[in-house]
C-alpha cells in the first residue's frame, strides 16, 4: 500500500497549478494522507476535494486553521 501525505495546500493561490500538482501527486497514491489548509473558503475545500477525489482511490483530511 502506497501511502502519500500533503498539507498547507492553500488552494485558492495559484489554483491552476495547485490542481496539475494535486492531480499528479495523487495519482498512485492507494491512500492519501491531508492535513487541512486548503483554502480561505468553503468553496476552495469544495473545489479542492473535487480534485483530489478524481485523483486518487482514497483520502482522509482534518481541517486546518485556515479552513475554519
Amino acid at each position: 500500500m502506497k501511502v502519500k501525505f500533503l498539507s498547507d495546500i492553500h488552494y485558492d493561490h495559484a489554483r491552476e497549478e495547485k490542481q496539475k500538482q494535486i492531480e499528479a501527486y495523487g495519482k498512485d497514491a492507494d491512500l492519501l494522507l491531508i492535513a487541512g489548509d486548503f483554502g480561505n473558503s468553503l468553496e476552495d475545500i469544495q473545489e479542492c476535494l473535487s480534485v483530489i477525489s478524481k485523483s486518487c482511490k482514497k483520502f482522509v483530511f482534518v481541517l486546518g486553521n485556515h479552513d475554519m
